[in-house]
């Protein structure tokens, strides 16, 4: 029997498939098959991104705050720069200070970035008699009536004998019945902290202005319509935030509060932290005994904004302004490294 010829010796029997090549093949083919319908899915399903300028592809971020959408490339990198979502460096720094040995007496503050919404606080629950920081929400509640044409800032009021309060204010000094416009008591209420004027534009409002005034911008309602209410670093924090974002009064009269505000003559606690070229619209309190001393506002830094509170007790005015300029004087620079 003749044994089969081998196919490599160019015999007649049947040549044996060669596998590895056929299954090269294939792959090949599956390749290239998965990459064309790639192609053609990026193609036909995903948005053009190369060369399309971002600005113009409508709700690519709507769900990030519109102003920020908004923004240019270059524009929102630039911005990034100075955002942050943490400041717990900046309580590091301010539990540092106030434990000092040197320090006397208690405080709460409360700083926020008002281009983040990145907070800070201590003690920032604990609540204060006001002092002065209670002028505010009267001032608001009469713009609202002006706002609402019930009263004009023209409107010339007496003051009356029993609204004269000489502890602060230059109209404490006053004969009774003497006549000042709205404009002019709102002008001595917040710029001078005037005691009198405070008092005469209280006696323009119901119970109900003034609850509706403080419970709109965040603080709680009083019981009596001259009653101080205690309040927190967190809730005067909310009216200046009211009045930054503008929530309750129209922006012409919270900017013009705002102003005023930037135009106070106190240059303690804040004020002495920060450099004399920042703007700061703030309210300045102490109370008669002097054993609460209080201060709260708006930094307009170049870049971005934010607000601090801070409130004392059980410390002298003096070293109460002391101790405030330093916190304010650390925020300041962890704000602007």
């Amino acid at each position: 029997m003749e044994a089969p010829t081998h196919p490599d010796h160019g015999g007649q029997g049947k040549p044996k498939r060669n596998w590895t090549l056929i299954v090269c093949v294939l792959i090949l083919f599956i390749v290239l098959v998965n990459g064309s319908v790639a192609w053609w899915h990026t193609l036909i399903l995903t948005p053009q991104l190369i060369g399309q300028n971002s600005a113009e592809k409508e709700n690519q971020f709507e769900l990030i705050r519109p102003d920020i959408a908004a923004l240019e490339v270059n524009d929102f990198l630039e911005i990034q720069k100075t955002g942050t979502v943490s400041l717990t460096g900046l309580r590091t720094e301010i539990l540092s200070l106030l434990n000092d040995p040197a320090v006397h007496g208690n405080y709460a503050l409360y700083v926020e970035d008002l281009t983040t919404g990145a907070w800070m606080g201590l003690n920032e629950r604990e609540k204060f008699f006001p002092a002065s920081l209670a002028k505010l929400p009267i001032v608001v509640a009469i713009y609202k009536r002006i706002q609402d044409g019930m009263i004009s800032p023209s409107d010339k009021i007496k003051l009356e004998a029993t609204d004269i309060d000489s502890r602060f204010g230059t109209l404490g000094f006053v004969e009774p019945g003497a006549e000042y416009t709205i404009k002019d008591l709102i002008y001595y209420t917040l710029v001078q902290s005037d005691n009198t004027a405070a008092r005469t534009l209280l006696n323009q409002l119901s119970l109900d202005d003034v609850m509706e005034a403080r419970l709109a911008m965040g603080l709680d309602w009083p019981k009596e319509k001259d009653d101080v209410t205690k309040a927190s670093v967190k809730e005067y924090a909310n009216m200046f935030r009211s009045l930054y974002l503008s929530t309750y009064l129209r922006r012409v009269f919270s900017n013009e509060i705002l102003s005023l505000l930037a135009d106070t003559p106190f240059e303690e606690q804040l004020v002495s932290g920060i450099p004399s070229s920042i703007r700061l619209a703030h309210k300045y309190g102490v109370t008669p005994d002097e054993e609460s001393t209080h201060d709260c506002g708006i930094v307009y830094l170049k870049d971005h904004h934010y607000i601090i509170c801070a409130m004392s007790k059980g410390a002298t005015v003096k070293e109460a302004n002391r101790v405030i300029g330093s916190t304010s004087k650390v925020t300041y620079e962890f704000m602007t490294k």
